[in-house]
């Protein structure tokens, strides 16, 4: 019943809701349609390991890989583009409640899955398609799978270390998170004599033999080498990159970034981060702002916990490198610590299952408490909140250039402030979609032939945030204008 409603929540509606569609997301449909037809992304780089993005920042590429079969299967849409999250987002479910059921008794890990279900942040993340949103669904599968790989089938660590060495794949932070995370789990393991040295050793070969090619970009990237082409993959080296200084380590104020960085990821878990609104939703935050008593109680009974428990070390520890990555990632906000949601989650399901057993009438009360927050938090959600933030994702624009290219026009001028004033990558990511346009006619110079990110004043068609006359068709914030027909 609980896994019945959380695919609901998160199916209803799937694609229209939220409307419109992020550029990030965008980028990564773009790119993925390319793979499927020519085996390159839009810039016609075979196979690569990272993807150029826009140039001076790059973009994991796991989530297009992902999305290739379902547009090769049905094309691209708003639903392909969006499917590999859900469907990650529900493995996530999944394994959240197998290590909850391996670690706690039977009625915790309810409590720790009915609490996920229902959870915003978890629902939010999984209706869209952001590349780092993979992340934290890979790392709960790798600790699920090396828990249950400990006492029963050794399979099950072969599994985890493919989970981990994937997860690189998701977000570039993970070439600083995942290792530490990694080693963490293994000094563990080895100190409680639950892991041999040899296990360990044999099992860093798996996540290597699957990770190598990503760790070797970064490293490529960090000496400004050059580009490595192999037989089945791209290494790039991205020369104009500005994802270096994403650490804190290489910020120009390093004391002063790890003071902000800690400020930010304290509200993050406190309840109190006020996040973009495709991040969350304001008056739920998101894991329910009443849910940091019960986090604060289920992260001491961690502790309490951990000496005897393998599982509850292991969500400490999960805990534990999150945080860290939330003190050292620049200007950290909910997407770049999303991989703290997991140990969250399952600390504040335990402290609502403790909190249940031992107050009175609490086991009643609790849930008619979180019914009613999810209640409110679905209708804001299919309502008030869908109506923002088709606007934040450029709904009305995509509507506008499908508009002007079907006009079949030879020119169209489209502006170049849809999103930032001046800023002409997203206005051009988001007609590389809207319009069709195959990733030949990108490459070859055709696109830019047909298409101007410009204000134009005389052009025959534009897409522009005003109207140029009477008859401009409005879409929205956004008019196209066919001079043509004047």
């Amino acid at each position: 019943m609980i896994f019945i409603a959380a695919v609901a929540v998160r199916t209803i509606g799937f694609g229209a809701v939220p409307g419109g569609f992020n550029q990030d997301g965008v980028m990564a449909a773009v790119d993925a349609k390319a793979l499927s037809q020519y085996g390159t992304d839009r810039f016609g780089m075979r196979l690569p390991v990272h993807f150029t993005a826009w140039g001076f920042g790059q973009m994991s590429v796991l989530m297009s890989y992902l999305m290739v079969p379902f547009i090769k299967l049905f094309g691209l849409n708003v639903i392909t583009a969006r499917l590999p999250c859900l469907i990650c987002s529900l493995l996530g479910l999944l394994f959240l409640w197998l290590f909850s059921k391996k670690t706690f008794n039977i009625k915790a890990a309810l409590t720790i899955s009915a609490f996920a279900a229902i959870c915003p942040w978890h629902i939010m993340q999984s209706r869209w398609a952001l590349d780092c949103n993979l992340f934290p669904h890979f790392l709960i599968a790798g600790i699920c799978f090396l828990l249950y790989g400990l006492k029963g089938r050794k399979i099950h660590i072969v599994l985890s270390m493919l989970c981990f060495g994937l997860s690189m794949y998701c977000y570039g932070i993970s070439i600083y998170t995942v290792p530490v995370l990694l080693v963490a789990l293994s000094v563990y393991l080895v100190a409680s004599r639950q892991m041999n040295i040899k296990t360990v050793l044999l099992s860093a070969l798996v996540y290597l033999a699957v990770a190598w090619p990503f760790i070797l970009c970064m490293i490529l990237n960090a000496f400004n080498l050059e580009t490595l082409e192999l037989p089945f993959c791209t290494i790039p080296v991205f020369h104009n990159s500005i994802r270096g200084a994403d650490i804190v380590f290489m910020s120009d104020k390093p004391l002063q970034q790890l003071l902000d960085n800690l400020v930010s990821i304290l509200k993050i878990i406190f309840q109190c981060s006020h996040d973009p609104l495709h991040n969350e939703i304001p008056g739920f935050g998101t894991v329910y702002i009443i849910s940091i008593l019960f986090f604060l109680i289920g992260f001491f009974r961690m502790i309490k916990g951990a000496k005897r428990n393998t599982g509850t070390a292991f969500v400490l520890i999960f805990f534990a490198v999150a945080f860290l990555n939330g003190l050292i990632t620049r200007n950290v906000n909910i997407n770049r610590a999303n991989m703290i949601f997991y140990p969250m989650i399952i600390m504040t399901g335990d402290g609502i299952y403790f909190t249940a057993t031992k107050i009175k009438y609490a086991k009643i009360a609790i849930p008619i408490v979180y019914a009613a927050l999810f209640a409110c938090f679905t209708i804001s959600y299919f309502t008030s909140y869908a109506d923002e933030i088709k606007e934040i994702f450029l709904e009305d624009f995509g509507k506008a250039v499908s508009y002007a290219s079907s006009l079949g026009g030879d020119k169209i001028y489209i502006t170049p402030d849809s999103q930032y004033e001046g800023f002409a990558h997203v206005s051009e990511i988001l007609t590389l979609y809207y319009a069709d346009v195959d990733s030949a006619d990108y490459r070859s110079g055709e696109f830019s032939k047909k298409y101007s990110f410009t204000n134009d004043e005389d052009a025959e068609i534009t897409v522009k945030r005003e109207p140029e006359s009477a008859d401009s068709v409005k879409f929205g914030r956004f008019y196209v204008t066919d001079r043509r027909t004047q």
